[in-house]
């Protein structure tokens, strides 16, 4: 008993040998549990919220939040807007205009070509 105490505490000053080769520290364990072992077996999964920023709240809000943002980002020149930022809306109001207005007469012409 005497021996095994004395050996510890050589051990524990020693920095030469690891924590785990002292006796008693090896029923210590640090890892993360398992999903299996985090989750209860009657758990109900539960739906996200969704909405703006998973909140449940409207999209739309986004639109102040966006404005509200935009001046500051603006008024500081922290961006500047040039033809390149222009150029860029404009195509995306043509993608979403084209999407939203003749989606689903391309979808039916090309699924009509793949068909015959």
């Amino acid at each position: 008993m005497i021996i095994s105490s004395v050996a510890r505490r050589v051990a524990l000053r020693s920095r030469c040998l690891p924590s785990c080769t002292i006796p008693g520290n090896m029923g210590f364990h640090a890892s993360a549990r398992r999903e299996e072992e985090a989750k209860p077996a009657d758990a109900v999964a539960v739906a996200p919220a969704g909405g703006l920023f998973g909140t449940g709240l409207s999209e739309w809000f986004a639109l102040p939040i966006g404005v509200a943002a935009a001046v500051p980002i603006l008024k500081f020149d922290w961006y500047v807007v040039n033809e390149e930022t222009q150029l860029l809306a404009v195509f995306l109001a043509f993608c979403v205009t084209l999407y939203t207005q003749g989606g689903d007469v391309i979808y039916k012409a090309l699924d009509e070509k793949a068909v015959n």
